[in-house]
């Protein structure tokens, strides 16, 4: 049924579009239980986030049969979320070399990368690649602490694009890359990375596949790798660590000093002189 907002008809999908992964509509007190059911394994799976369920006024006056004591558990099995597939490991084997051979990695994190605080601290050491992060990555690597850290930086773009126009190489971790991200509003495809030029040594951790089309790595031949954040991150700096041993490089260092690459990335988005 249509439902009314202070009189005003509304479409529940448009108007909880911006914070929903989906709308979902409850028409009948029959729907209620499968409805809701969906919605907690909507919102549990891939990248969780929140569910809207609109439920017309008419219903909340109806009776409907009590389930007295009995549990309703949602379908979702979260024990092997931590768990990469065959798949992503061998992806993760062929990131390690690809980015590896780069002579200019940047790295860019997002709220998915959270838990990954030490493995991506020891990827941008051993790879000797700068680490910018979204608003939602903010402090995953301490700027006031760390130089390869350039902080909550993305949005800004004389900061952003001195790395971005130079890189050779990027890994992005954890995140989903929303044009909020750069502050604008414009469609995810006006997104400004430098994917085409960096082509195959472009990849993207992410444990949502959505996000992970959306990117557009795979499709400039990068490297996508669906899993969680942090399990990935770990087995990326181990391939990273067998291949050094092995005595294959393990990245440049932009001219000798990725730490001053950084360092001129911030102050370019402060505003001060390079």
């Amino acid at each position: 049924a249509l439902q009314y907002s202070h009189f005003v008809p509304s479409s529940g999908e448009n108007i909880a579009a911006a914070v929903a992964k989906k709308t979902l509509y409850i028409e009948t007190v029959a729907d209620i239980e499968p409805v809701i059911l969906s919605a907690a394994n909507l919102a549990m799976s891939g990248r969780p986030g929140p569910v809207h369920v609109s439920i017309p006024i008419d219903l909340l006056v109806q009776e409907s049969e009590i389930r007295s004591g009995e549990r309703i558990v949602p379908a979702v099995n979260t024990t092997n979320t931590h768990k990469l597939s065959k798949e992503a490991e061998e992806s993760i084997l062929d990131a390690a070399k690809r980015l590896s051979g780069c002579n200019r990695p940047l790295i860019i994190v997002g709220g998915g990368a959270r838990a990954s605080v030490e493995e991506i601290k020891n990827i941008a050491e051993m790879l000797g690649a700068p680490v910018i992060s979204t608003v939602g990555g903010k402090g995953i690597l301490d700027e006031e602490n760390h130089g390869l850290a350039v902080g909550a930086r993305l949005h800004q773009p004389t900061g952003r694009d001195a790395l971005l126009s130079e890189c050779d190489g990027l890994l992005l971790v954890g995140t989903q890359l929303s044009p909020t991200d750069f502050w604008h509003f414009k469609h995810a495809e006006d997104i400004p990375l430098p994917l085409e030029r960096v082509g195959r040594c472009a990849v993207h951790v992410d444990v949502d596949s959505e996000t992970l089309t959306q990117g557009g790595v795979r499709q400039v031949g990068g490297v996508v790798v669906q899993g969680d954040a942090a399990v990935a991150s770990a087995r990326l700096l181990s391939a990273l660590e067998a291949l050094s041993e092995e005595g294959e490089e393990s990245g440049g260092r932009w001219d000798g000093d990725p730490f001053a690459a950084a360092a001129m990335a911030k102050r370019r988005a402060d505003g001060k002189n390079a």
